[in-house]
């Protein structure tokens, strides 16, 4: 269950209550998350596949880590140091950018019946659950807006800016090895 619940982390709004605004594949795998809450499905996972990574991204984390470090026993610590951390917050955002945008994506084989393995796991659990009905996609639940641009934009910037004062000490944590795990498998049982 703690996965189906990391998964809808960003489905859902801590401010504001509102209708659901998704596309039809977010929908579909909310419908096949919401099957598997309603059966006595578990997942496992693998932890001897647990792994981690190094890149290039990695280690530019870690030198812009350092160099703030440097500057600071250069210059000094003091209150100083939150206009000098401006740049390496901005290096914080590019790395974070970057990695988002060639992430892999967060389902295994196949993105249409994540977290399923296969459609057959799909109907077997379908048919052992007879009050689940699958509800069906309608095209203005895409066109529902939440807030305006201008409002989405307002709610960033305190984020943002936190970020770009604080960015030598997200980059020490960008700097270490990304730590990757084997998907979880879904175990129904029969």
């Amino acid at each position: 269950m703690s996965e189906i619940i990391l998964s809808c982390w960003y489905f859902y709004d801590d401010c504001k209550d509102h209708l659901i605004n998704v596309q039809k594949p977010e929908w579909d795998y909310l419908q096949r998350s919401l099957l598997i809450l309603h059966s006595d499905a578990e997942f496992a996972t693998d932890f001897e596949e647990h792994k981690y990574d190094w890149s290039w991204l990695h280690t530019i984390a870690l030198i812009a880590s350092i160099s703030f470090i440097g500057t600071g026993l250069f210059l000094g610590w003091g209150w100083h140091l939150l206009l000098v951390a401006v740049p390496f917050g901005a290096i914080s955002m590019f790395i974070a950018q970057y990695r988002s945008q060639n992430r892999t994506a967060f389902y295994h084989n196949n993105p249409a019946c994540y977290p399923f393995s296969d459609v057959a796991q799909i109907r077997l659990l379908y048919r052992q659950i007879k009050c689940f009905k699958k509800r069906p996609y309608r095209s203005e639940i895409a066109q529902r807006t939440i807030r305006t641009d201008c409002e989405r934009r307002l709610m960033l910037i305190p984020a943002y800016f936190t970020w770009l004062i604080s960015g030598p000490l997200v980059l020490l944590f960008q700097g270490l090895p990304s730590s990757q795990s084997a998907p979880a498998t879904l175990i129904i049982s029969k």
